[in-house]
């Protein structure tokens, strides 16, 4: 079992912290690769710096955030509707998308 740190802005780590969020999306890059089932990852908020402990359950890996998107309910990644989720390009780029793929990582609060 390896820990992973990953930081959060506050609303999604909220979301986390509530049980509401049971999803985080990623890239799937060099580090979110290395991520296995049974792992525990630490969230840091941005704002407040304070840390959420979670272990993943389950990992799903796609080309692109629309193929993980429309294979779960948007609530799963605290969102009202799958347009909601694609703010996600806000923080990564079609180009890095296409570069790496995009991970679902399914979670639950330790």
């Amino acid at each position: 079992m390896t820990r992973h740190t990953m930081n959060l802005h506050q609303e999604p780590f909220d979301l986390i912290k509530s049980g509401n969020k049971k999803i985080e999306s990623r890239l799937f890059d060099e580090k979110r690769q290395k991520i296995q089932v049974g792992d525990e990852v630490e969230f840091c908020s941005r704002e407040s710096e304070e840390i959420l402990l979670t272990k993943v359950t389950n990992i799903d890996v796609y080309e692109t955030f629309d193929q993980l998107f429309s294979s779960h309910e948007p609530s799963l990644f605290g969102e009202s509707t799958k347009e909601d989720l694609f703010s996600i390009y806000e923080y990564y780029s079609k180009e890095d998308e296409g570069k790496y793929g995009v991970i679902g990582i399914h979670i639950e609060l330790i």
